[in-house]
């Protein structure tokens, strides 16, 4: 019997290379015939082993196993030990690492005890303690369900930047009030090297703005979740269709003569939050109404008590204007 199914195993596999050869004739042939800018890549197994995906597929004699794929410009640079971020993440990352392992990798033939020696390497070669990695690895328990149901249940949670030392203690003493800590990266040298703020041109959004008009003192308050030109197009597009919903065409309408500053809009504010980039946009509307706006409403409704403080945002919005 095993010979029979050695002799039908080894059949098949004929089969397969020649229907292989075949497909690979027919792509050849259809590819010359389409447009020479297509770029096309093959990948062709060789010595019984053919990377698809993260995988390399190891062909055995009657199965296929498969491991973890890496290219040869891989530098196996997962985390520096030394960058500053929190133990708990840290070593969160080797355990990420060994559920891929364990996950992809088949136990025949070594692949996935080869993977986890290549990783305990790779770990201890970017600063990580051995002692630590081998405390990782030798107590991973792949599919272990996850104990920490009370965290789940905290409603209270707290986002600070993170000062190494202070992190695990800081953690487990708001763990015991029933608060969640989340840590941020604090200032980096790229933030201080790189302007790291929207760009400098109509491209943005999620901004407070103001268009004036060139002829008069008057301007538009606005605000928009959109790219700012698409905001601009829109107000064209209204002047063009005499929309008396919109407050830039109803001061044209008013003012034939006026003409509107499109290249000299300022960006007041910028906020991905909704409702503080219409609130932004009501007190700089109460900010300008001195020197008249355009907007047919006052925006978004506050609370009196904001009233107190727009005469001191209007002066120091003039010095800045002075300046």
């Amino acid at each position: 019997i095993t010979s029979v199914n050695t002799i039908l195993y080894h059949s098949k596999c004929l089969i397969f290379k020649q229907a292989d050869k075949f497909v690979e004739k027919q792509f050849n042939e259809e590819k010359g015939s389409l447009n020479s800018r297509i770029q096309w890549t093959m990948e062709i197994e060789q010595n019984g082993h053919l990377p698809f995906v993260d995988l390399s597929l190891c062909r055995q004699s009657y199965k296929i196993t498969a491991g973890i794929y890496r290219k040869k410009s891989h530098t196996l640079k997962y985390s520096t030990f030394s960058s500053n971020r929190p133990r708990a993440e840290q070593l969160g990352i080797i355990k990420s690492m060994l559920h891929r392992a364990h996950n992809l990798c088949d136990e025949e033939q070594g692949h996935r005890t080869d993977e986890v020696k290549l990783l305990s390497h790779a770990f201890i070669c970017s600063g990580y303690a051995p002692k630590e990695v081998d405390r990782v690895i030798d107590s991973y328990v792949f599919d272990k369900p996850d104990d920490n149901r009370e965290a789940e249940h905290r409603t209270d949670t707290l986002c600070v930047p993170y000062v190494r030392g202070a992190f695990d203690r800081l953690r487990r003493q708001l763990a015991q009030e029933g608060v969640n800590v989340i840590f941020k990266r604090g200032q980096t040298l790229g933030k201080y090297l790189i302007n790291g703020g929207p760009p400098r041109n109509t491209r943005r959004k999620n901004v407070v703005y103001k268009n004036p008009c060139e002829t008069c003192n008057f301007c538009y308050i606005g605000e928009t979740s959109q790219w700012f030109d698409e905001r601009e197009n829109q107000h064209k597009r209204s002047i063009r269709n005499c929309d008396t919903n919109n407050g830039i065409y109803m001061h044209m309408l008013k003012h034939p003569d006026h003409v509107i500053a499109w290249d000299k809009v300022a960006f007041l504010d910028h906020d991905r939050n909704f409702y503080a980039r219409r609130m932004k946009e009501s007190l700089y509307i109460d900010i300008f109404s001195k020197t008249g706006i355009m907007n047919l409403e006052d925006g978004m409704q506050k609370n009196q008590c904001w009233n107190a403080i727009v005469p001191i945002l209007r002066e120091e919005i003039s010095e800045k204007n002075r300046v």
